[in-house]
């Protein structure tokens, strides 16, 4: 992936989807009938050359990630609702479980296909235990006027938090440092 590409904000990220859809839409729809056909053989044969060339060691690697994005899938999205349960509401519980090394909050259900539930291991946060995440610290404390503000209930309270983005804006600005020229 280009360095353009890894600082890409969500908004070009969705463009440059966006434009990827139109162009293979386009490009789907000039196709003849027999050239989809003979670019998913194209794509098999790709497939089956890279697998052919892989280590035993990746392989496994790749069908236990394969094998637990499908049982989180399943976990997570169950079956394609009918039409007559399309409204149904899923309810996954709390995200209270806390991985035991990256330290991260999660649902049940997204824990490691046979890891139990009252043992969970989680691949996905610090890669099943590779990753060693320091405890973070939590902040001190805000004083006591600024906890004050967040979470009273005066009017004075409720102006200041309806308004905290006007005062981010209008504050940004302090904390610029600059040096004057001398020579103007």
């Amino acid at each position: 992936m280009s360095a353009a590409r890894t600082r890409d904000t969500p908004e070009p990220t969705g463009n440059r989807r966006r434009a990827n859809r139109e162009a293979m839409t386009v490009s789907c729809a000039q196709e003849t009938p027999d050239q989809p056909r003979r670019r998913r053989e194209a794509d098999n044969q790709a497939t089956r050359t890279a697998r052919s060339q892989e280590t035993p060691d990746r392989s496994r690697r790749r069908r236990e990630s394969v094998n637990d994005a499908t049982e989180v899938r399943r976990r997570i999205a169950p079956a394609a609702p009918s039409a007559a349960s399309a409204a149904a509401y899923v309810n996954f519980g709390n995200m209270d479980v806390e991985c035991k090394n990256g330290h991260a909050l999660r649902f049940v259900a997204e824990r490691k296909v046979g890891s139990s539930e009252t043992n969970p291991i989680f691949s996905n946060c610090c890669q099943g235990e590779k990753l060693i995440v320091q405890h973070i610290t939590l902040l001190p404390d805000p004083p006591s006027l600024l906890s004050e503000l967040l979470t009273g209930s005066t009017p004075r309270e409720k102006g200041f938090r309806n308004n905290t983005v006007k005062y981010n804006y209008a504050l940004c600005m302090a904390s610029v440092h600059g040096e004057l020229d001398e020579e103007r």
